[in-house]
């Protein structure tokens, strides 16, 4: 299911993957990193068009999965260390 997001650009949006058991948020751009998330921080004034709506877009992502880890950032590489490695830079999302 594909959300729109915090207009990062314009209509922004993230996916939502059911997987199994586990719910699976691939946010792109609508968060930057985990530190963004864990502590509902905005990107900055020049990274998106809407802070406030930034904010509201990681809430919504917290109440559609079970454990923050599966919102996956898109420009992190904490994830890398979150995720059991495959391969170089190849991680499964589990």
């Amino acid at each position: 299911m594909a959300y729109t997001g915090s207009r990062h650009t314009f209509d922004s949006q993230y996916v939502l993957i059911k997987s199994n058991a586990d719910k699976i948020i691939i946010a792109s751009d609508n968060v930057f990193t985990y530190y963004n998330l864990e502590h509902l921080k905005s990107a900055p004034t020049h990274a998106t068009f809407n802070t406030e709506g930034y904010v509201n877009a990681m809430i919504r992502m917290k109440t559609l999965v079970s454990d923050i880890k599966f919102i996956i950032p898109g420009h992190d590489n904490i994830l890398f260390s979150r995720f059991p490695k495959i391969s170089e830079n190849i991680i499964r999302i589990k």
